[in-house]
């Protein structure tokens, strides 16, 4: 019996310590979209597979337009140029453009600069992972 109450309590110990710790972790995800000064221009030069790079430019207004500029480094002749509206995700931590999957759709908003999310809205891991970041020129 003493032993059943025990296996008991450390069991609600260790619930009550986890959904704390669970609490606790979602508190600190930063709401770019309402705390952090998001709205300007960002870029960078992406990986590419069949040319040097891709050099990219996209413009985000406060009113929820993009505009997307990107030229394939090393080919001539190929850029490209789009506007739009993005939308952000519940947590306002992630943007997401209107994406036909030839091109990054979704990003993650940080201070300065926008990580490059791959295709299942992850971050891009490992020694490439510094290349998959657009930084805030204006």
């Amino acid at each position: 019996m003493l032993m059943r109450v025990f296996v008991l309590l450390m069991v609600s110990l260790i619930s009550f310590t986890a959904c704390n710790l669970l609490r606790e972790k979602q508190s600190t995800v930063i709401n770019a979209k309402d705390s952090l000064n998001w709205a300007g221009k960002y870029a960078g030069i992406l990986p590419c597979a069949d040319c040097e790079g891709i050099k990219t430019e996209l413009t985000l207004r406060n009113n929820g337009t993009y505009t997307l500029a990107t030229q394939f480094l090393g080919k001539e002749d190929h850029s490209l140029e789009e506007s739009g509206e993005f939308t952000w995700d519940d947590s306002g931590t992630r943007i997401f453009l209107p994406n036909d999957r030839s091109r990054p759709g979704e990003f993650m908003v940080d201070r300065d600069k926008l990580h490059v999310l791959d295709r299942e809205g992850g971050l891009v891991r490992g020694r490439l992972a510094h290349l998959y970041v657009l930084k805030k020129v204006k």
